[in-house]
């Protein structure tokens, strides 16, 4: 039986979705810099000192090389989530007119692709990004436009996510989510609460929710990564997916009901540790929750800010469950966040048809028995809707094998 050593050094060439990552973020360091100093060049007029104004935080930035801007952005691990917020402030003071959001999205997709992500569900509270002047429809078109550019130019499917801070009003939530629906049909899939965690957010901001509902979105909500597992239990009366939900664990009755009701829990072994959510590597309760049957999307959640990777996030993953564990049973851990988005069932059923074609190829050629790994995979219950998606893949590639060594 195969098991994950055999892969672990091509971690990153394996194809891999994403479902919580924050575009603001996940910006590329250099290319902040370079908007910071283009965008601060184009504003003439003296800026009054005001860490609110983005032009003056632009300004701020302008003037410090990559360096020193990471040491804004990437918080020291073990703080809180607040301190770890902080650092928003700075990569969204770039992102306020349509030529950066646009750019930095396409740097974002290229980045997936070279980290071997083929599909992604990328968030961002688009109130944010109207600062100076920009209107929320106006985001959200620039945004489903890179989406578009994206996959044009570099093969990843990308999906949006409206988010809503939940330290709002219920007026700016609601906003939030009806710019979402409106733009459903561009690529909007999800309506998200995240931020600062309050005491039943949820029920709070029901009406918004229900509208994103009703309007054909789905909905995610931060829950369980501060507080605990009542704030996932209010979340989950909608939710069919729960950002974090790290402290599920300190209830098993709640895990039972996440199992039982097929709510994937969206992952973040980084972030978790860089936000003081749990206190090290060895106490993050991944593992637990893989083996009580949850499913699990591991996501970066920022990758600028915790300087990480999906590839990287799929390393401590291996690092915790031991280079013996099964690769059959891994296989299936990269199927959950493909199962588990929000695209239509078409979309889903096309990329995951990708999924088994790259992954399958990919292991054929570092001298996998595929024909052995898939037997083993389809052992597994989970499985089981997949089989003729793993059969047909793998016939195919060994077909082709053996035609091409029959042609030499």
């Amino acid at each position: 039986m195969e098991t994950v050593e055999c892969i672990f050094p091509y971690i990153n060439q394996l194809p891999k979705a994403e479902l919580h990552c924050h575009f603001d973020g996940s910006l590329r360091l250099a290319s902040m810099l370079e908007e910071a100093k283009k965008q601060t060049q184009q504003h003439d007029e003296e800026v009054e000192e005001d860490p609110e104004n983005p032009l003056y935080v632009q300004k701020q930035i302008s003037v410090l090389t990559k360096d020193e801007i990471k040491e804004l952005v990437q918080p020291p691990m073990g703080g809180d989530l607040i301190q770890y917020l902080q650092a928003f402030r700075y990569t969204l003071s770039v992102l306020q007119i349509k030529e950066a959001i646009h750019r930095l999205y396409l740097d974002l997709v290229e980045d997936l692709s070279d980290d071997g992500v083929i599909y992604a569900e990328i968030r961002f509270d688009p109130q944010l990004h109207t600062h100076l002047g920009l209107s929320l429809s106006e985001v959200l078109a620039t945004m489903c436009s890179a989406a578009a550019d994206g996959y044009e130019e570099h093969g990843v499917t990308t999906k949006i996510i409206v988010s809503a801070l939940k330290n709002q009003s219920a007026t700016y939530v609601t906003e939030v989510a009806q710019i979402g629906v409106e733009y459903s049909d561009s690529g909007v899939v999800a309506f998200d609460l995240c931020g600062p965690e309050e005491s039943k957010a949820t029920s709070r901001f029901s009406t918004a929710v229900e509208l994103a509902l009703e309007g054909g979105l789905h909905f995610t909500c931060h829950a369980g990564e501060v507080l605990g597992p009542d704030e996932m239990r209010d979340a989950m009366q909608y939710a069919t997916r729960i950002g974090h939900g790290t402290h599920a664990i300190e209830d098993p009755d709640l895990v039972v009901e996440l199992v039982e009701n097929d709510i994937c829990l969206e992952q973040c072994i980084t972030s978790n540790i860089h936000t003081n959510c749990v206190a090290s590597l060895d106490e993050h309760p991944i593992v637990n929750f893989i083996e009580a049957g949850v499913p699990i999307a591991l996501s970066t959640d920022n990758r600028l800010v915790s300087d990480c990777t999906l590839s990287s996030e799929y390393e401590l993953l291996i690092e915790l469950l031991g280079k013996d564990f099964p690769l059959s049973t891994f296989v299936l851990l990269l199927l959950q966040p493909f199962k588990h988005g929000f695209a239509s069932t078409a979309e889903l059923v096309d990329v995951i048809e990708r999924f088994f074609m790259h992954l399958f190829s990919f292991l054929h050629g570092i001298g996998v028995d595929i024909a052995v790994l898939s037997c083993e995979i389809l052992l597994q219950e989970d499985a089981h809707e997949f089989k003729e998606i793993i059969c047909t893949t793998v016939l195919d590639i060994v077909r082709e094998a053996s035609s091409s060594s029959e042609s030499e």
